[in-house]
């Protein structure tokens, strides 16, 4: 018998719920390419896309969400 382990995955509102970023702020770091800039790239998955193409709905893992809070500056 296989069990399978169940993987946490957020909103932009979501994340938006467990940290203390906007979610304008969160879509910029979506969208961010550069790790040197404010604010850092965060990964996403596209889960639904407009007519055009462009991405509507993404879903943040929780360890990507994890690992992008962690490469944060520190005070």
């Amino acid at each position: 018998m296989s069990t399978a382990t169940e993987q946490k995955a957020y909103s932009i509102a979501g994340v938006e719920a467990v940290t203390p970023f906007s979610q304008k702020q969160i879509r910029a770091a979506i969208r961010a390419t550069d790790p040197a800039a404010w604010p850092p790239p965060l990964k996403a998955k596209v889960t639904s896309r407009n007519a055009d193409g462009t991405p509507r709905q993404y879903v943040v893992l929780e360890k990507d969400l994890d690992a992008w809070l962690e490469n944060l500056d520190t005070a």
